[in-house]
This record gives structure tokens, sequence and C-alpha cells, in this order.
């Protein structure tokens, strides 16, 4: 697969040193085009990553991932972006490691250490968890903006949320309480 340079990050900006404008990508932070106008320095810029990623596949080294501004591929996703999410959703590395990956916390550290590659499937329940905190996230978001300081329960303990909410599982619980903080430090919502 040919290398694309449309899928990394651009910015243009003026130098007044230069007295041009200069285009940069955020994933060759070494890399930049000087232009007349913006959009020579977007075209110059973008060509010049491809001149280098043609380079790089060309002597086989690997090239930067771009980023991904939107949901990332679950194949692509790397130990920590796996890690980031999981602190997200406030999980410890046991209760991600039983009730998304069923496997053992230690398994689940040499994913985070990209030390061994995450399967897609886990990688897709961590995904759809994080849709269910945006979800959840949106409403209370958006009741905050008709009313602000609603009461908001905030469980310490997973035995606590669960004689509230039967049924329900330990992520469900945790990514009630990532919200809650959320909300909490915003000024949105008092914690009961």
């Amino acid at each position: 697969m040919k290398p694309d340079s449309q899928r990394y990050s651009y910015s243009i900006t003026w130098s007044e040193d230069d007295q041009q404008f200069v285009g940069l990508c955020s994933e060759f932070p070494s890399l930049s085009w000087l232009s007349d106008t913006q959009e020579g320095a977007l075209k110059g810029i973008a060509q010049t990553v491809q001149d280098v990623l043609v380079d790089m596949e060309n002597d086989r080294e690997l090239m930067p991932r771009p980023n991904i501004s939107g949901r990332v591929h679950a194949d692509e996703m790397r130990g920590s972006e796996l890690q980031a999410l999981r602190k997200l959703l406030m999980l410890d590395v046991r209760e991600a490691a039983e009730e998304i990956g069923q496997v053992s916390a230690r398994s689940w550290q040499y994913w985070e250490s990209g030390r061994y590659q995450i399967p897609s499937d886990v990688a897709e329940k961590m995904w759809a968890a994080v849709e269910i905190y945006k979800h959840l996230k949106a409403q209370i978001d958006s009741l905050a903006t008709k009313q602000t300081g609603f009461d908001m329960s905030y469980y310490t303990r997973f035995d606590e949320y669960l004689r509230d909410h039967p049924g329900k599982s330990i992520i469900d619980w945790r990514i009630e309480q990532a919200v809650a903080s959320e909300a909490f430090s915003k000024g949105h919502v008092v914690i009961v």
C-alpha cells in the first residue's frame, strides 16, 4: 500500500522572521515548508511529507502513525492508547484485564507496555465502553445547560453501586463514576 500524506495533521502559521507562511506537520516536527500563500505552504508540506514517506517505505523504516482525531481502528491501537482509555474509564488494570480482556492483569500490562499486540476484540470492547462514556457525558452536559448543581451519585465501592443498580457491571460502575467525576470538576453536579 502506497503511503498517504493526506492522513497526517497539518497546520499553517505566519513566520514574522521569514515573512512567509509556514506549513507544518505534527507527526513530522522537523519538517516545514515556506510559501507566500497559505495554499502553497499546505501543498508544499504535504508533498514534502509524501516524499519522506516514500523514502521511509523504500528504506523499510517505521512510519509515524497519523494523529487521528476520531476513532482509531482496533488493529492500530497502541499500548499507550489502551492505557489512556483505561484511565479515562477509571478502570484499574485488574478490572480491565478481567472484565474486558478476560486475561490476567500481567497480560494486560504487557499490552499497555507494547510488549504484546492488543487483540482487536479488546480494542473494540474498549471503544464500545468509551462510546457509552461519551453518550452518558453528553447527557450530563445537556442537563447541565438547563440546570447546574444537580445531584449525582458517586459510589466508592462496586457493591454499593450494585445495590442501587442491580445487574450492572463493574464497567458500568466505572464509566458512571468517571462521568460523575468530570461533571463535578466542572461544577455541573453535586456529588452525593
